[in-house]
C-alpha cells in the first residue's frame, strides 16, 4: 500500500513533487468521483489522504486508516473532513486557503461583466439568428462605471473583487460581521454599511462569506424585496 493516496486526480506537478521527494503514492483514476467504498479500500495503510472538496472524509473513512497522520485537503474550504474527529484521533488537517482567491475573483468580475454587457445572451444570438446590423437599441447593456458594487464578505475573495471592479470606477460597498481596519477601507476604497443598505444601495452583489446557521438564507424574500 502507497504512504500518500490521492482521492483524486490531481495536477501532474503534485505526483512530480512527491516523487522527486521519493515518497511511495498512489490515487484514484476512475470515471467521475471516488466513492466512499472505493476510498475505503485505499486507505488502510495510508499516512497521508490528499483530498479534493468532493471527497468526504468522515469517521468511518478515519477509522479505516488507523496510520493516517494528515489530511491535506486541496481547496479553501474543509467542511468535506470531520475536524473534530481528526483532532480526536491526532490527525493533521491542512488546506490551500489563498491559491484559488484570484481565480475565484475573476470568475466573480466575469459574471458581473458578462451580465452587465449581455455577453452570454449576444453569443447566443450569434450562434442562432445573427447579426443583421447595429441599431441604437439593439442589446444595449449597462456599464460598471458609476455602479455600485456590495461585497458581503471583505476577506481574501472579497479584497480581490474589490481590487478589479474599481478599476471599472464602480464605488465599492461592504458588510461583514466586523468593520474592517480603516487602513483596508482606504486601499480598497471601501465603504462600511449594514446588509440592508447595502442591498438597497447596490447594484451588484458579490457574496464571500461561508455557509453558516448565521448566514444561511441570509438573502431571502425580505432582502430581495
Amino acid at each position: 500500500m502507497a504512504t500518500v493516496y490521492m482521492t483524486a486526480a490531481f495536477p501532474d506537478v503534485a505526483s512530480k513533487v512527491l516523487d522527486e521527494a521519493g515518497i511511495d503514492h498512489d490515487g484514484f483514476s476512475g470515471e467521475g468521483l471516488i466513492t466512499k467504498e472505493e476510498l475505503l479500500k485505499h486507505v488502510g495503510d495510508v499516512k497521508v489522504l490528499i483530498t479534493p472538496l468532493s471527497t468526504k472524509v468522515d469517521q468511518d473513512v478515519i477509522d479505516a486508516a488507523p496510520n493516517l497522520k494528515l489530511i491535506a485537503n486541496f481547496g479553501a474550504g474543509f467542511n468535506n473532513i470531520d475536524t473534530a474527529y481528526a483532532r480526536k484521533k491526532g490527525i493533521d488537517v491542512t488546506n490551500t486557503p489563498f491559491v484559488s482567491s484570484v481565480a475565484t475573483a475573476e470568475i466573480a468580475n466575469g459574471l458581473a461583466i458578462a451580465l452587465s454587457r449581455r455577453i452570454v445572451e449576444g453569443d447566443h444570438v450569434m450562434r442562432t439568428v445573427g447579426f443583421d446590423g447595429w441599431a441604437p437599441l439593439f442589446f444595449r447593456g449597462h456599464e460598471l462605471a458609476g455602479k455600485t458594487l456590495g461585497i458581503v464578505g471583505l476577506g481574501d475573495i472579497g479584497k480581490n473583487v474589490a481590487q478589479r471592479l474599481a478599476a471599472f470606477d464602480m464605488k465599492i460597498l461592504y458588510t461583514q460581521r466586523h468593520q474592517a481596519d480603516p487602513a483596508v477601507e482606504a486601499h480598497y476604497d471601501a465603504t462600511y454599511v449594514s446588509l440592508d443598505e447595502l442591498l438597497e444601495q447596490s447594484d451588484i452583489v458579490s457574496l464571500h462569506c461561508p455557509l453558516t446557521p448565521a448566514t444561511t438564507h441570509m438573502i431571502a424574500a425580505p432582502q430581495f424585496n
